[in-house]
């Protein structure tokens, strides 16, 4: 992602849940993005459809973990191996949002 956030306009990602505090969750890896966006300057946006919206806060949701078996990770007596599909990203590097009600510069959301 590193390589290719200079030569970007702008970088839109989907969104697995947009939170009560303006963080959203989506999958492992999307923070990178978003600080690699914010390093170069390139406005990050969401698509987050208003289905999304939970009335959790990213101090309080439950990210989903799964078993370790799963990735074949060495054992190891200094190896923990942890499997977690998602994670938060702060409302911070967010540039805006997008829905079915509109486009938003954040901090502004949806009118409900």
């Amino acid at each position: 992602m590193g390589v290719f956030i200079a030569t970007a306009d702008l970088v839109l990602t989907g969104c697995d849940s947009w939170l009560t505090d303006g963080h959203f969750v989506n999958k492992s890896g999307t923070r990178l993005l978003a600080l690699a966006a914010r390093e170069r300057s390139v406005p990050f946006w969401v698509l987050a459809d208003s289905f999304r919206d939970s009335t959790e806060s990213s101090d309080r949701v439950v990210l989903e973990e799964l078993p370790a078996e799963q990735l074949g990770a060495p054992k190891g007596q200094l190896i923990t191996v942890r499997n977690i599909y998602f994670e938060t990203i702060p409302h911070h590097l967010v540039t805006g949002r997008i829905s079915e009600q509109g486009v938003f510069s954040y901090p502004a959301a949806p009118v409900q």
